[in-house]
């Protein structure tokens, strides 16, 4: 719905074009929200690795996230839940925290 307001706004879609966009997908349902499109998102290897080792050694989703200056739950959705969600506790202890080299976010 708001790429077919978007296309009227650049100036792709006359009035009547965006109109009819918008009564079509809104028949199908998409006013609301967007029904589940059964693609599958694609997996990596890499990150999945990369988070396994991070969980070996100890570090929290919570610490990946406050590494990378974003919200777990906005971690997970940006790394398509390869992060297995833990909770913190008391048991082990993380040893070398401090000589790792800070995390980034790369777009």
């Amino acid at each position: 719905m708001a790429l077919a307001h978007r296309l009227h706004e650049l100036g792709l879609t006359t009035e009547w074009q965006c109109r009819t966009h918008c009564v079509e997908l809104g028949r199908l349902g998409y006013r609301k929200s967007e029904p589940c499109s059964g693609v599958v998102r694609e997996t990596s290897q890499i990150l999945g690795k990369v988070f396994a080792t991070l969980r070996n050694e100890g570090t929290s989703l919570t610490d990946i996230a406050r590494e990378l200056h974003l919200q777990p739950v906005d971690l997970n959705d940006l790394v398509f839940g390869l992060v297995v969600t833990t909770q913190e506790g008391e048991g082990r202890q993380r040893v070398g925290k401090t000589d790792r080299s800070h995390l980034s976010v790369v777009r």
